[in-house]
């Protein structure tokens, strides 16, 4: 099952949309609900998707996230959710990871101090849906 929750720049759910899903080549009309969330039957052995809402297409690397304890699961979801935490596979904690950690923060009214820690992860998990 491939889980999405499709946010607007404002941060805002795109409820009650029209999206295409592309996935080994098919391509699948879906819809958001009311939340923004798209849930869809995948193949099990699929890895990547495409999904286009309105006039922006979003790659999706299907089951390709590390746990949120590790860095890179950390960078991988601040990007998903359009933080720009650097390559996933650098193993560098520096500034471009704390800069993002601190706008995740500030919007999410957290404590801002750039670190990752256990209430970050935590509502990073939330957010991002994984």
């Amino acid at each position: 099952m491939l889980k999405v929750l499709v946010r607007d720049y404002d941060d805002r759910p795109v409820a009650d949309s029209d999206c295409q899903l592309t996935i080994d080549g098919r391509i699948q009309a879906v819809r958001t609900d009311a939340q923004g969330h798209i849930e869809q039957q995948i193949p099990f052995a699929a890895e990547k998707a495409r999904l286009l809402v309105a006039d922006l297409e979003i790659p999706i690397l299907i089951g390709h996230l590390d746990p949120i304890e590790a860095l890179s699961g950390q960078k991988a979801r601040l990007n998903n959710l359009g933080y720009d935490a650097g390559p996933v596979n650098d193993a560098q904690d520096g500034l471009q990871l704390r800069s993002a950690v601190e706008e995740f923060q500030c919007d999410q009214h957290l404590t801002v101090d750039g670190i990752c820690g256990p209430v970050t992860q935590a509502r990073l998990l939330e957010v991002h849906g994984c």
